[in-house]
């Protein structure tokens, strides 16, 4: 493993262990037996590592299965439900990191590449201009990062199969119906 994912694995510990706002580079270069130079030539920050972690995690992810089944194939409620185990998976962290606020939060970050997820899935859908666009992608983008974060605030009371079938009923099959099937 080299140095940059052991730095994101613990760093995962650490906030697991500790809470996010506790954890400081020191105790991340420590824990990783490295100087805080090697560590700022990776990353910026520890909010700079949360958003590898969330890239590594859930979008890299999400973006290779869209890549695998076809924009089409959104509809297909495993790539939802291989996004929301990937979050299962890593409960304890993502617990611990979905009340962080602001522009590094763990909500920002899912809406900036939930919408260039969106963007992508709609790349070739006729719509009106682009200012629907964008509040299409946006109103997808931002319902995802919703109930992500009360599924994650009502500690996790839904299987990731659950949620993802949830989220196929009242969503995806909504844009499969209004915007791939009808225009």
């Amino acid at each position: 493993m080299e140095n940059k994912d052991v730095i994101l694995e613990n760093t995962k510990e650490l906030v697991c262990n500790n809470g996010f706002d506790k954890v400081t580079v020191k105790m991340i270069c420590e824990k990783t037996n490295i100087s805080r130079k090697t560590f700022y030539s990776f990353y910026q920050d520890k909010y700079d590592i949360l958003e590898h972690i969330l890239i590594k995690d859930i979008i890299n992810e999400l973006n290779d299965l869209i890549d695998k089944f076809g924009k089409m194939e959104l509809n297909r409620p495993i790539i939802l439900e291989q996004m929301y185990q990937n979050i299962y998976a890593n409960k304890k962290f993502y617990s611990k990191i979905i009340n962080t606020k602001g522009e590094n939060s763990l909500e920002s970050y899912l809406l900036y590449y939930f919408i260039k997820c969106y963007y992508k899935i709609l790349a070739d859908v006729k719509v009106d201009n682009a200012v629907e666009m964008d509040y299409l992608t946006y109103f997808y983008s931002s319902s995802s990062v919703m109930l992500i974060k009360k599924w994650i605030l009502d500690g996790y009371v839904l299987t990731p199969k659950q949620i993802a079938e949830y989220y196929q009923n009242w969503a995806v099959s909504a844009l499969a119906n209004n915007y791939f099937y009808c225009k």
